[in-house]
């Protein structure tokens, strides 16, 4: 059933016009919808955090620091090195 949500939030579809053409329930619908939210973690919980301006005259060189528990975060090679130890730490 989740392939069916996801389907759904791929579709642009409002969710009445998306079950009618699925043959669904909302009822139906609205429960695999909620347990799709519990169970699937959302990218929408992390805002992205803008450290400061900087002019740049070439594109920026990207790094990326993954953790075990599967956290990945993405910087700028330029980011000032007490930002990026306190990260690690």
């Amino acid at each position: 059933m989740f392939s069916i949500v996801m389907e759904y939030l791929n579709s642009g579809m409002k969710q009445q016009e998306f079950c009618s053409k699925h043959d669904l329930t909302r009822r139906i619908f609205g429960y695999w919808f909620r347990k799709y939210k519990r169970e699937v973690p959302s990218d929408e919980s992390f805002i992205s955090v803008k450290l400061y301006d900087a002019p740049q005259t070439k594109p920026a060189e990207e790094m990326k620091i993954s953790f075990p528990n599967g956290v990945v975060i993405h910087l700028l090679s330029s980011s000032p090195e007490n930002i990026i130890r306190s990260l690690i730490s």
